[in-house]
């Protein structure tokens, strides 16, 4: 089974994707209006997307992180070492 962070993870990848060929599409409409605007915006939907991919994974080891230091917290109090 795959930790929950996991599945958050290649989730929002999925949006990310998902949003980037949006902004790709969107840039090469925009394009055949203003040729320099276009470009623009479809390398800023290219960079976008990379960055948004880093961020992403930062967010799920982040969780995953918070995740452990819950159950090591759970493990202490049941042997008793909080009161």
């Amino acid at each position: 089974m795959t930790p929950p962070s996991s599945s958050f993870y290649w989730l929002v990848i999925g949006l990310i994707s998902l949003m980037g060929l949006s902004g790709i599409f969107s840039g090469l409409a925009a394009m055949a209006i203003s040729p320099f605007g276009g470009f623009l915006l479809l390398l800023s939907s290219i960079a976008n997307v990379q960055i948004g991919i880093v961020f992403s994974r930062i967010a799920a080891e982040f969780i995953l992180i918070v995740l452990r230091i819950n159950e090591h917290l759970g493990a202490i109090r049941d042997q008793g070492g909080m009161r």
